[in-house]
């Protein structure tokens, strides 16, 4: 019994495949890096105007004082804050 031929890649034709994969990951790479340190910095800027936000509303709701720190020695004013 005789197979039928089949068609296929030959291994010349993988690896060049391969090489060309190879390239593209190693030039995107770096790229993709700078782009996840970009949204680690945009997360943190973020969760700060978060906080800002809760911070003003705090200083609105108690009769313009902000909060204490642990030990009381937080005397900030809005001036201070300008």
């Amino acid at each position: 019994m005789r197979l039928k031929n089949i068609d296929g890649f030959t291994l010349v034709e993988l690896m060049i495949i391969v090489a060309i994969i190879g390239i593209l990951a190693a030039v995107v790479s770096p790229r993709f890096n700078s782009m996840i340190q970009t949204s680690k910095d945009a997360d943190v800027k973020s969760k700060l105007g978060i906080i800002r936000s809760a911070l003003n509303i705090y200083y609105a709701n108690n009769l313009a004082n902000f909060p204490v720190g642990p030990e009381g020695s937080n005397q900030t004013t809005l001036q201070d804050t300008l």
